[in-house]
């Protein structure tokens, strides 16, 4: 991350890795149209995601922050969030 003064932009990149050897879930006792008889994935996943952080004088404060997961082939996530602080 760098430093402007009083706004921090950050970047966040992770790898994923679910390590399964063939697991089953409990709930699922037969086949239906829902496959859930295994784990989601094998070969892992990224997520990446990137913010800012800001301070607006010496009371006022917050951040956003916005990424993606890729890489699964159970679902596509896309995520954004947010934060305002008021000190008194």
């Amino acid at each position: 991350s760098g430093n402007l003064g009083r706004i921090v932009p950050y970047l966040d990149v992770a790898f994923q890795s679910e390590n399964t050897s063939a697991g089953a879930f409990l709930g699922e006792t037969s086949y239906d149209s829902n496959i859930e008889q295994s784990p989601s994935t094998s070969s892992g996943s990224w997520v990446v995601g990137g913010g800012l952080n800001f301070a607006l004088g010496s009371r006022l404060s917050g951040g956003i922050n916005i990424g993606t997961v890729s890489g699964r082939n159970d679902y596509k996530e896309s995520f954004a969030s947010g934060g305002l602080s008021f000190r008194f």
